[in-house]
Formats: C-alpha cells, sequence, structure tokens
C-alpha cells in the first residue's frame, strides 16, 4: 500500500520556478551565427537607404525654414523633447548628425563593433523622429525598431571584416534575442492583418482600390475604376493571408506550408513597394528572412545544436521589451477612434475630451514604457482608409508679373514622398495624431507658409500664384464626379520671398 506523500506548500512554486527557468533555458538555446550575420548586413543596408532619403530631405522636415513648425510639435507633444535636433541649429549639423548614424551603419555593415554602432544610430534616428514626431510614418516605425534589435541581437560573430575563430559556418552565438525578434516579427504581421478585419472597405473589398489612390501611392494619379475588378482580388487575398504570417517563426523547419508563407510574405511586400511610398518599412520586414529561415538557410551544416543554452542579461531586457510592445498592440487592436466619424467630402479631427490614442491609461501605460527606451510602435497598418479614402489634387496657376499665366506641376509646391503627404494632410484638415482643434489653425498656418517660402525659393520669377484643392472620397462602388476645386491659398513670390495675400484654412 503506497503511502501518500505531503509536499510543503513551497514546493509546487518551485517546481513552477524549475519549469520556467528550463522553458527559459531552451528559448536561449544555440543558433548558428550566419543568419543572424546576414541580418544585420541587409537591415543595415536598408537603414543606410533610409538614412540617405532623410539627409536629402532634412531642409524640409528639421529646420526653421522647413514645413513644419517644431514649436508647435513640442507644445503638443511636450514628451518629444531630444537634445539633438533643433529648429534653430544650422543646416550642416542638422545634416552632421544624419551623416553620423549613416557612418555608423556602414560600420554596422562591415562588422566594425556593430552593437556599439548600433546604439548610436538608434539614439540618432530616435531624436530625428522626435524632431518631426507630427509625421511619424510606418517607415520611422521598422527603421528604429531594427536598429533596437541590432543592439540587442549577438551580431558581429561572422561576415565581418576581421578574422572570425574558425570556420563562418560552426560559429554558434546565443539563440534568445534571436527567438524575441521573431516573435515581434510575427507580432506584426498578426495585428497589421487582424486589424484589418474591423475595416469596412477591406471587407467590401475597395480597400485596396482606395489605398493605392491616396497621395503616398505612385499611381494615385493614373488608377481608374478599370483596376478595381484585379485589385479586389488582391484586396481579399491579402485580408485572408497577412495573419498566417505570423506563423512562420513557429512552424516545422522545411514545412512546406512555412515555404509557401514566406513566398507569399515577400510577394506581399514587393507588392506594397510598388504601389506605396513605403519602401524602407517593407524592405526592412524582408531583411528578417534570414532569422524567419535560418534552419533553412544552414540545413546542409553537419553541426548539431545543443538545446539549452546561455540566457544573457540583455536577452531579458528585450524579453520585457517584447512584453510591452504586445501590451500596446492588444490595446492598440481594441482602442476607440478617437476622430469625429467623417462627414460627406469632410476629413476627420481629433473628437474632444478623449484621452491621447483614446487608449486609456492601459495603453499609456505600455506605450510609456516603449517611449521611456525611445521605441514608437503601431502594427495597425492601412486599416485608416475607412476615414482617410480620400483622393486629394493640387492644381498651381502661375501668373507673371510680365502678363502670362501657366500651370505648374504640384511637385513645385508639396515635394513628392510620404512624409510631405502627411505635412498635405494636416494642411487639409486630417489628423494623423490628435492635434486640439484651437491649434490646428496655427499649425495649417505654418505649412501653408513653409511651401510657400519653399516655392518662393525655388522659383527664379516674379509673379502671382493662385493654389487650388481637389478633396473628395474614394468611393469606387458609387463613381462620382470631382467636385470644383476650392481655393487654398494666394501669394507673391518677389525676389524669392514669399507674401501671402490669402489663404483658406477651413478646408
Amino acid at each position: 500500500m503506497s503511502r501518500k506523500i505531503h509536499l510543503p506548500e513551497w514546493a509546487g512554486s518551485q517546481v513552477l520556478f524549475q519549469r520556467a527557468y528550463q522553458f527559459r533555458q531552451r528559448i536561449a538555446a544555440p543558433v548558428q551565427a550566419i543568419p543572424v550575420d546576414l541580418f544585420r548586413i541587409s537591415a543595415a543596408l536598408v537603414v543606410f537607404g533610409y538614412l540617405v532619403r532623410l539627409f536629402i530631405e532634412a531642409p524640409l522636415f528639421h529646420t526653421k525654414d522647413g514645413l513644419l513648425d517644431h514649436q508647435i510639435i513640442r507644445d503638443v507633444f511636450w514628451f518629444t523633447s531630444q537634445p539633438l535636433f533643433s529648429e534653430t541649429h544650422p543646416l550642416w549639423l542638422t545634416q552632421g548628425w544624419i551623416a553620423l548614424a549613416g557612418i555608423l551603419t556602414l560600420g554596422i555593415i562591415i562588422g566594425w563593433h556593430p552593437r556599439k554602432c548600433a546604439f548610436g544610430a538608434y539614439v540618432i534616428v530616435v531624436c530625428s523622429i522626435r524632431h518631426r514626431f507630427l509625421i511619424v510614418s510606418v517607415d520611422d516605425v521598422i527603421i528604429h525598431l531594427l536598429l533596437f534589435w541590432l543592439f540587442v541581437l549577438p551580431i558581429g560573430t561572422t561576415l565581418t571584416l576581421r578574422r572570425g575563430n574558425g570556420p563562418a559556418r560552426e560559429q554558434l552565438v546565443p539563440g534568445g534575442a534571436v527567438r524575441l525578434f521573431a516573435c515581434n516579427i510575427a507580432l506584426i504581421y498578426f495585428v497589421a492583418g487582424i486589424s484589418k478585419w474591423g475595416s469596412e472597405m477591406w471587407l467590401d473589398g475597395s480597400a485596396l482600390f482606395a489605398i493605392m489612390s491616396v497621395r503616398p501611392g505612385w499611381f494615385s494619379n493614373v488608377i481608374t475604376l478599370d483596376w478595381l475588378p484585379p485589385l479586389q482580388v488582391l484586396n481579399y487575398l491579402a485580408l485572408l493571408i497577412e495573419p498566417f504570417l505570423a506563423a512562420i517563426p513557429f512552424l516545422r523547419t522545411g514545412h512546406a506550408i512555412k515555404k509557401m508563407l514566406g513566398l507569399l510574405l515577400v510577394g506581399l511586400h514587393v507588392f506594397i513597394i510598388a504601389s506605396l511610398d513605403v519602401v524602407f518599412a517593407n524592405l526592412g520586414c524582408m531583411a528578417a528572412l534570414p532569422i524567419l529561415f535560418r534552419e533553412e538557410l544552414m540545413r546542409h551544416t553537419s553541426r548539431s545544436l545543443p538545446d539549452t543554452g546561455r540566457w544573457r542579461s540583455i536577452d531579458t531586457f528585450a524579453a520585457v521589451v517584447l512584453i510591452f510592445i504586445f501590451g500596446a498592440m492588444t490595446c492598440s487592436l481594441t482602442q476607440r477612434n478617437w476622430r469625429k466619424p467623417s462627414a460627406e467630402n469632410k476629413l476627420a479631427e481629433v473628437e474632444k475630451d478623449l484621452p491621447s490614442m483614446a487608449g486609456g491609461p492601459e495603453q499609456l501605460f505600455f506605450f510609456g514604457g516603449l517611449w521611456m527606451v525611445g521605441l514608437i510602435q503601431q502594427y495597425r497598418l492601412l486599416d485608416w482608409i475607412d476615414d482617410r479614402n480620400f483622393a486629394v489634387r493640387v492644381h498651381i496657376e502661375e501668373t507673371l508679373d510680365s502678363g502670362p499665366s501657366y500651370e505648374v506641376h504640384e511637385y513645385a509646391l508639396v515635394p513628392p514622398g510620404m512624409r510631405s503627404s502627411l505635412t498635405l494632410s494636416y494642411l487639409l484638415g486630417a489628423t494623423w495624431l490628435p492635434i486640439p482643434p484651437d491649434q490646428m489653425p496655427d499649425l495649417r498656418y505654418s505649412i501653408l507658409k513653409g511651401l510657400a517660402h519653399r516655392y518662393a525659393q525655388s522659383s527664379d520669377q516674379n509673379g502671382r500664384i493662385t493654389v487650388m484643392v481637389t478633396r473628395y472620397r474614394i468611393t469606387p462602388y458609387i463613381p462620382k464626379k470631382p467636385p470644383e476645386p476650392k481655393l487654398l491659398m494666394e501669394f507673391r513670390c518677389k525676389n524669392g520671398s514669399a507674401h501671402i495675400d490669402s489663404m483658406n484654412l477651413n478646408l
């Protein structure tokens, strides 16, 4: 007859902690170093391209004579203060910080103190984002996330200019941060995919048509209703496929479904790059493929990997950050819409008496925690089309003092690109971040003044410029005649200076 054994009260907790410890050690099991360093090189190349564009666009978004009023940004978003960028700094200093980040990124590529270089570039990029916080884009979100993980991951063991210890294919690195990074990538696809199921336009098949018709789209000026049928098919394919891309890190090595999802992932990002000006975010996601398919890349190696490994202190830091990202994304999926319902032909503004982003204290806790380490993460991508499905056309007429009048391309006033499109949307009343209604007129005036100043500096003619805007809802199932253009502003160019005569702040 067996005797019943009574364990002490603390024994259950001890077993639980022991199992948690064993689970942690399994997560930390070593992985081969080459895929991690392939990610290092590919991600750093994407970051370098992003910095080149940021360097070129610095006069537009980081200087006193640019398109943004940074004082308004600091007044509304007091928490965006940072030490590196200021509109009072000369342009050479602003571009110098961005160039330094580019040099550090080259250090990551060649493997020269890559983690230290990643940390330095991360600080500079984060400060740049906070300085122009009003127009933060998905490119910014993904790029500084990549730099964060480049600092955390055990990079630089292989594929560097210095000689390694033994054959590269035999090199192992701790796998804790690698697996946590794969979970972060999975979270991006899951939240981006599942949030679209709450969008009426994605569900009725018109979202993709509308997205390609808005201004950041490469084809926004040429797309017609003839594009609707094939775009509907792609709309539903994206709706069905994207949430399942989150399964890639958890599928068995070499599984046919994993390979198929990998191909679909590449196809999705290539299509988005060809459609919208969010190039670096999509290239950055594809840069993670060497880690997501690391076993497949190294399947011919003969070395067996240990089942457990060393858990680093920085892995604990990465795990805490990932928990905060998970909490922030959970709150994001359930948050209230802080925009007013859009009336016909009217863009949404901030609804009064709602907390920032309508997330409440829980969302503030998680987003605030991420903010403390420099991160801004928001994975609800392209589900904004329901209340942002407006096509915008800018019409410019210049009448020279000598007499003749002629039309001018809109790029002479509003430069191409995602950041310029976001700036223009604020000018037309669309708020991508919650701006108090009483501060919108000042913000719009500052943008108009910046646009007029830019036009005058690039023009060698003296005359009067009239800017008209056509804005209308994208409703592919009920084609409507676009409304008549409305006056945005009139100003005079004289000797490289702009003198505004009239403007419309109530579009």
